[in-house]
C-alpha cells in the first residue's frame, strides 16, 4: 500500500508539472524506439527514455496519455521544443523506472509540425480505431513485448493513465495479468471515447 501511495503522490505531482522537453533538438537520442506489427492492430509504437540505466533492471512504467488527435510527442520547429500532451516531466525518473510511452492508432510515437497551431493530419485508420480497444490491447501486448526487452523487476509493471487513458490502463491491467499496480488520474466513469461524434457535431 505504501508503494503504491508513492506510486500516485509521483503520477499526480508529474501530472502537474511541465510537459516540455525543451530546447532539445536530440530528444530521439534520449529515448529507445520500438515498433511491433502486429496483424489485427498494425503498428504499434513504444519509447523508452534511455537515462543512464535502461539496462539496469527496475520496475516498468507504461503511461497512457489523454484524447487528443496528435502524435504522443511533437517537435514545434518554430520554437525548438519538443512537447508531450501530458506525463512529459516523468524523464526525471527515468533512472529508477523503465519509462515507457505509446502511441494511438493511426498516430506515430514521435513527429514534427511547423508550429504548434497546425492540425496533425488524422488517418481513417485512426478514425477507425480510436477506441478504447484498440488502446488497451496495443498496450496489454507492449508490456509483454518490453518483458523480453528489457530487464524489469519481476512483479514491477506499473501503468498510468491520465482522463481517456486512465479509462484505458484499467483495461489493460484486465487484459494483461503481469500489471501490478494502475494508477488513474483526472479520469470518470464514461466512457468518453466519442471525439468523432464531436468532430461530425
Amino acid at each position: 500500500m505504501k508503494r503504491l501511495c508513492q506510486l500516485v503522490a509521483l503520477a499526480t505531482f508529474l501530472l502537474l508539472a511541465n510537459n516540455l522537453f525543451a530546447q532539445k533538438r536530440d530528444f530521439l537520442s534520449e529515448i529507445k524506439l520500438y515498433k511491433i506489427q502486429d496483424k489485427k492492430l498494425g503498428e504499434i509504437q513504444l519509447g523508452v527514455l534511455k537515462g543512464s540505466s535502461i539496462n539496469q533492471r527496475k520496475p516498468l512504467l507504461l503511461l497512457l496519455q489523454g484524447s487528443g488527435d496528435s502524435p504522443t510527442f511533437i517537435y514545434v520547429k518554430s520554437a525548438n521544443f519538443v512537447a508531450n500532451t501530458i506525463f512529459g516531466a516523468f524523464q526525471n525518473f527515468k533512472d529508477q523506472y523503465h519509462i515507457v510511452y505509446i502511441n494511438k492508432a493511426g498516430f506515430p510515437l514521435f513527429d514534427s509540425v511547423a508550429t504548434p497551431r497546425i492540425r496533425y493530419p488524422v488517418t481513417a485508420f485512426a478514425v477507425a480505431n480510436s477506441t478504447k480497444d484498440w488502446r488497451a490491447e496495443s498496450a496489454a501486448k507492449a508490456i509483454d513485448f518490453l518483458l523480453k526487452e528489457l530487464p524489469v523487476t519481476p512483479g514491477k509493471v506499473y501503468v498510468a493513465g491520465h482522463s481517456e487513458g486512465a479509462q484505458v490502463a484499467a483495461k489493460v491491467a484486465v487484459l494483461n495479468k503481469r500489471v501490478a499496480k494502475v494508477v488513474v488520474m483526472n479520469t470518470n466513469a464514461l466512457d468518453h471515447i466519442y471525439e468523432r461524434i464531436i468532430d461530425v457535431r
